[in-house]
């Protein structure tokens, strides 16, 4: 089966789309957060940026209604990943996908003498399943996406 110019490049922006987020991390006091839901330092929770927070779809003037709050995602640092729940915004965050986590959560990553994680990399991972998760598959045009490839290189290769 011969693959056309569009579908080339249909498949490019779909791998393009599973690439993790990349920024910084820190860690903060927990607290009250901007999903209204109070948090200890022992929790595995993370405050994603402000600029990410407010323009995550559906945010309103609410931040308390936000639909990226209770979503979970993994954050990667070299060899080590830990899964955290967002209950909060980062106002301080400088790039878009930099993290603020609860102590706890940054313990799992380093020592929390580093103070700060260059070259984090994370993922939403709610409402995929481990094979996706594992793929690294962000979005459900990606999973569409990956599972017509997944097919094309079985009809490729029968």
């Amino acid at each position: 089966m011969m693959i056309s110019l569009f579908q080339l490049l249909l498949l490019s922006l779909i791998a393009v789309s599973v690439i993790a987020n990349t920024g910084e991390a820190t860690y903060y006091d927990t607290g009250l957060g901007a999903c209204g839901i109070t948090n200890k330092p022992d929790d595995m929770i993370v405050a994603v940026a402000q600029e990410y927070y407010n323009t995550f779809p559906g945010a309103t003037a609410n931040p308390n209604l936000n639909p990226v709050c209770k979503k979970n995602i993994t954050v990667h640092y070299k060899t080590k990943s830990v899964t955290v729940m967002i209950t909060d915004k980062c106002p301080g965050c400088k790039g878009k996908y930099d993290l603020d986590l609860s102590p706890a959560a940054f313990d799992v990553l380093a020592e929390r003498s580093v103070g700060r994680l260059r070259g984090v990399t994370w993922e939403l991972v709610d409402g995929k399943s481990k094979r996706d998760v594992a793929l690294g598959v962000t979005s459900d045009a990606a999973v569409i996406g990956h599972r017509m490839v997944r097919r094309r290189r079985v009809e490729v290769s029968a």
